[in-house]
């Protein structure tokens, strides 16, 4: 089996384990799940606010809010490490989603540089920066 079969074939069973994450969002949030290029993308979107996406499929998975802001997760090699991420991170973004708490751009007090400040629960800040 070559590499690029290799990876495929990891993507899909991670995109499939992944849908059962996405089929079990509660009412009022929705999700999809689709493997493009090298990665599984998961779009959450809720009642309000824009669409979180989760890039995953490397040790680096990526945390998109309306596809300007990006936040970057370091997490263990392997399949698990990826559901793991993705459940925790899926579940705080729906419990952000459905909260009336609202993301917030701000800049950096040293460089200036915009970032957005997502309060999740239990006083947890997520600070995305913007694509430059």
């Amino acid at each position: 089996m070559s590499n690029d079969q290799h990876v495929q074939r990891y993507l899909l069973d991670l995109s499939r384990k992944v849908e059962g994450i996405v089929l079990s969002l509660p009412e009022g949030v929705d999700g999809t799940v689709t493997v493009r290029e090298n990665h599984v993308y998961i779009e959450i979107r809720g009642p309000r606010l824009e669409a979180f996406t989760l890039v995953l499929g490397s040790e680096a998975p990526e945390i998109v809010y309306d596809g300007q802001y990006i936040r970057y997760e370091l997490i263990p090699e392997g399949m698990e490490e990826q559901i793991d991420f993705a459940k925790e991170t899926v579940d705080d973004i729906t419990e952000f989603l459905l909260s009336d708490r609202n993301p917030v751009e701000r800049k950096s007090r040293f460089l200036g540089r915009a970032y957005l400040s997502v309060p999740l629960a239990g006083d947890v800040e997520w600070r995305l920066k913007k694509f430059n």
